[in-house]
């Protein structure tokens, strides 16, 4: 989601790429058994690994919540854990991303026929 603060040109591309190599990983397209070695231990650190299994396992197995409360709690640390890490990595991205001087903008619909409009904006700098 910091990719297109930081590259607004390359920033979605690579975002694309980080979003397919977590489904790789994950065990999205083939269980982690059959990924080569090296990549293995990397599904242990994805949490849509352990998503993943405890949704298999509730369809397909018919898992109980009882048998699916650890790996529900263990999704639930990592979101404790990860979801405020997100925000401050967001948070300073963000920051990063804007200019040093501040730009005040504003910005005026115009008419321009029944069934479009165009924005104007003018910058007072």
């Amino acid at each position: 989601a910091i990719l297109p603060l930081l590259s607004t040109e390359k920033g979605a591309q690579a975002s694309h790429i980080f979003q397919a190599v977590i489904l790789l990983i994950s065990g999205v397209y083939y269980e982690v058994d059959v990924l080569p070695r090296w990549i293995r231990p990397l599904s242990v650190i994805s949490p849509a690994t352990y998503t993943l299994r405890a949704i298999r396992a509730a369809l397909l197995e018919g898992a109980s919540f009882k048998e699916l409360a650890p790996t529900i709690l263990l999704l639930a640390g990592i979101g404790i854990a990860l979801i405020p890490a997100g925000f401050g990595v967001f948070s300073l991205a963000e920051r990063w991303a804007k200019p040093c001087k501040p730009v005040a903008v504003s910005c005026e619909l115009c008419a321009v026929s029944q069934f479009q409009q165009v924005a104007v904006i003018r910058i007072n700098g």
